[in-house]
């Protein structure tokens, strides 16, 4: 039976440097996209002149909440008190491999339900039902217990990523902008309320399904990093720590990328889900990462049909 361990549902993030935060030439291109979403060329001078102190001061990280209400009226979006400005920078990582796909509902149900241990968990791609004409395909889940996401990440023999890996594996190693490249196009996730799919033939009961934005791909070819559920991440920065847990001895910040539909709109959308930033909104989901290779992490399950051609330990 092909399980959540199958090599396929892991991708390699090879060890070396990358790009992560963003560069100078980027934050311009996103204060751009604000202008005109913000009607710029016909503001008053005035408002022209406040545009200017928000943007020095999200570059300083100096932006309060006596500034929101400005932000929102300029911007067109509610996004910008969540905007933190991450000077680009050069950081090398480690070898990791990283889920392909988010946790999913029914593998969480079968781990709460403790009908199979974690590493025996079903494929994230199982086939699709289908149900007075609509196709379920499996969905992503919030996981909202810290406690839990942490327990089914040691049940797996892994652990959650740090911010800085999530990054790399959504964005590549040159710092492109989403992981598809430096243009926003809104039809590859479920980035808003009401966002338009580009595969309108498939009915789907749930717009986080999986397989509803097959091209919503990284580099790497993880899927889904943005345009779905925000995801947990361990972080470093206190700034951006969403909350603090002891397990197992150690004391973890956690925070989150990506961002939730519901907490976005089409106007700033292209910005709230900027992978270099730090996330925003409720109904978090998890992606778990392994040191080394799955197929050390296998521990009698079953995987009789596994491809022989995928398991091979990777080249260093």
């Amino acid at each position: 039976m092909k399980t959540i361990m199958h090599a396929d549902n892991w991708v390699e993030i090879p060890a070396g440097e990358c790009l992560l935060g963003i560069s100078d030439e980027q934050a311009m291109h996103i204060w751009r996209q604000m202008y005109d979403r913000g009607n710029y060329a016909n503001l008053s001078e005035a408002d022209k002149q406040r545009i200017a102190e928000i943007i020095d001061l999200l570059r300083n990280n100096r932006y309060t909440v006596a500034a929101h209400d400005d932000g929102e009226r300029l911007f067109g979006t509610a996004v910008i008190p969540r905007f933190a400005y991450i000077p680009q920078r050069r950081v090398w990582l480690d070898r990791f491999y990283i889920a392909r796909y988010p946790i999913t509902g029914k593998q969480l149900a079968a781990y709460l339900g403790k009908k199979v241990a974690a590493q025996a968990l079903p494929d994230p791609l199982e086939p699709s039902q289908a149900s007075n004409g609509k196709i379920y395909r499996p969905d992503v889940m919030s996981i909202s217990d810290t406690t839990l996401a942490l327990r089914l990440c040691d049940a797996l023999g892994g652990r959650l990523p740090t911010a800085d890996e999530w990054e790399k594996a959504a964005r590549g190693t040159e710092g492109q902008l989403y992981p598809w490249g430096d243009e926003w196009d809104e039809t590859r996730g479920a980035f808003y309320r009401g966002v338009k799919r580009k595969y309108p033939d498939w009915v789907v009961d749930n717009e986080r399904s999986i397989e509803l934005y097959p091209d919503n791909l990284s580099p790497y070819g993880v899927w889904g990093q943005v345009g779905g559920l925000p995801e947990m991440v361990v972080v470093s920065n206190p700034r951006f720590t969403w909350s603090m847990l002891d397990w197992n001895g150690r004391q973890y910040a956690l925070g989150y990328k990506g961002s939730h539909p519901k907490e976005s709109s089409r106007e700033g959308a292209f910005f709230d889900h900027l992978p270099a930033r730090p996330g925003g909104g409720d109904w978090v989901s998890m992606r778990p990462v392994l040191d080394v290779w799955p197929q050390t992490q296998w521990q009698g399950v079953d995987v009789s049909e596994t491809d022989a051609g995928s398991v091979q330990e990777p080249s260093s």
